[in-house]
């Protein structure tokens, strides 16, 4: 992922979060966010993403996050490691 695409992927991670309770302690706390459920979608690079599969690319010994910032960076920082 280059960092145009990066600071993309970010900012929709971020305003598709800003709903979430805090602090975010499991990934039951995400699913407020996305009232399409699976439905819902994410294209990073050049492949789509689902809530599902977001919440899945981060690890639950990161939990509890403080802020919608602090679990996008772990998430923008997943994808990036497995780009």
């Amino acid at each position: 992922m280059t960092d145009a695409d990066s600071g993309e992927v970010r900012t929709q991670l971020e305003q598709a979060f800003s709903e979430v309770n805090l602090p975010i302690t499991g990934p039951h706390d995400l699913s407020a966010a996305f009232r399409s459920g699976d439905n819902a979608s994410f294209e990073i690079a050049d492949s789509e993403v689902t809530p599902s599969e977001l919440q899945l690319a981060v690890s639950p010994d990161g939990y509890p996050y403080e802020t919608v910032e602090a679990f996008v960076d772990e998430l923008v920082d997943t994808l990036e490691d497995g780009a």
